[in-house]
């Protein structure tokens, strides 16, 4: 008998607005930025991405509320995942900023 898998719909942590600019940062060890990130003055929220176990609520329902509030976001995804991603986030927010990597938003 197969196991039956049931797949959430990701649903990142929300903005807290402290007027600093808003980065999320996506990718399986995303959270390992996050503290870096707010020391170097930003607003952080983490998404682990898509899983067995999580669907990306951009590529389920062609929109996610977390990347229409950022004013950068970082998909630093797997390979495998990583263009679809990228894809969906350049058609559906163009004009918000693209990174492969954190180490782009260090100076």
């Amino acid at each position: 008998m197969k196991a039956f898998i049931r797949h959430e719909i990701c649903e990142p942590n929300e903005w807290s607005w402290t007027g600093r600019p808003r980065v999320l940062v996506e990718g399986p060890d995303a959270w390992a930025w996050r503290s870096r990130l707010v020391a170097a003055g930003y607003e952080v929220v983490t998404c682990g991405g898509p899983s067995p176990y999580e669907q990306c609520p951009l590529l389920v329902h062609g929109h996610c509320a977390t990347a229409s509030a950022a004013d950068q976001i970082v998909c630093d995804l797997p390979a495998i995942e990583r263009g679809t991603v990228v894809d969906a986030l350049a058609e559906r927010y163009p004009l918000t900023r693209l990174h492969r990597s954190p180490r782009e938003l260090l100076h």
